[in-house]
């Protein structure tokens, strides 16, 4: 039995993810893709290609995103004070000072 199209769009929707980060939600559209056997092609730039053939005759082409911007931490200030830059086209006002936001690291989720 398959998952339903939400629930899969909404265990996607909660992978962390930003610009030039995108690796959790890549991994995890390929493996969905190979647990239906759908084939795909992966680019030099990690962009993931399915081709599906179906009955019509005129193509149908869905894009998206797998990432959404946020920011990288490049250096610690203090015990909980860090510098970071932002990835991506985040608004004018994001990058205030004592703004408290989630952090994740290659392996989990970080309080703070």
């Amino acid at each position: 039995m398959y998952k339903s199209d939400l629930s899969i769009f909404l265990e996607l929707s909660d992978i962390p993810t930003t610009s030039f980060h995108e690796n959790r939600v890549s991994d995890y559209i390929k493996n969905k893709l190979n647990e239906f056997e759908i084939e795909y092609t992966e680019d030099t730039w990690g962009n993931i290609e399915v081709f599906i053939k179906g009955k019509e005759e005129e193509e149908v082409v869905f894009i998206s995103h797998m990432d959404h911007p946020g920011f990288e931490i490049i250096d610690k200030l203090d015990e909980n004070l860090y510098k970071a830059r932002t990835l991506g086209g985040l608004p004018k006002f994001s990058d205030v000072e004592n703004t408290k936001i989630k952090t994740y690291d290659e392996f989990s989720e970080n309080k703070g």
